[in-house]
């Protein structure tokens, strides 16, 4: 796959943040008793929220699709579309692989259609290897939390390193991956 690195990486990761992601005093307008929840599980919000992941704390009327439809509604895509992962301060993995080198805090920029096919090959790949041969795949670039959009922000595709934890070791189980889309 073709990528090239964003030039300005914390411009666009914090833009997508102010587009994308709740801030705390709004997590808490749309779910008011998530604190006294992480409190009774005894947890402190502000740590939670700082700690949780970039999905975690989007709204809640984000759509989930299945990762089928995550990888089909990207390849429909034209142009170039960006993505980027966690950040390094999150402590999740979030690390690129570019030119031999682990990357953090980026923001990447791919055709949509070879983004989709590594993103699908690498996530059948490695969940083949783990269940089969139990071991980890050696030539992915791609972190399993990935957030795809365009410059003008006005839709996303969320792929999370979540599936359903019923079908663990099984197609089926990969084919559950948790995807959220706004377009």
């Amino acid at each position: 796959m073709r990528l090239e690195l964003f030039v300005l990486p914390s411009v666009m990761r914090k833009d997508f943040m102010d587009a994308f992601v709740l801030s705390k005093e709004d997590l808490l307008t749309v779910h008011p008793t998530l604190g006294e929840e992480l409190e009774a599980h005894g947890l402190d919000f502000h740590e939670w929220y700082d700690e949780s992941y970039l999905w975690d704390k989007m709204s809640p009327d984000l759509p989930e699709v299945d990762f089928a439809a995550a990888l089909s509604l990207l390849r429909k895509r034209e142009g170039t579309v960006l993505f980027m992962s966690e950040s390094e301060s999150s402590h999740k993995p979030c690390s690129l692989t570019y030119r031999g080198r682990q990357v953090c805090d980026f923001v990447a920029m791919a055709d949509p259609k070879e983004l989709a096919d590594r993103i699908e090959y690498e996530w059948f790949e490695s969940a083949r290897l783990f269940w089969e041969e139990n071991r980890c795949m050696a030539d992915a670039i791609l972190p399993d939390d990935l957030y795809v959009f365009d410059t003008t922000l006005d839709w996303v595709i969320v792929f999370t390193h979540e599936s359903d934890p019923a079908l663990d070791g099984t197609r089926k189980g990969a084919e559950s991956r948790l995807c959220l889309a706004f377009e």
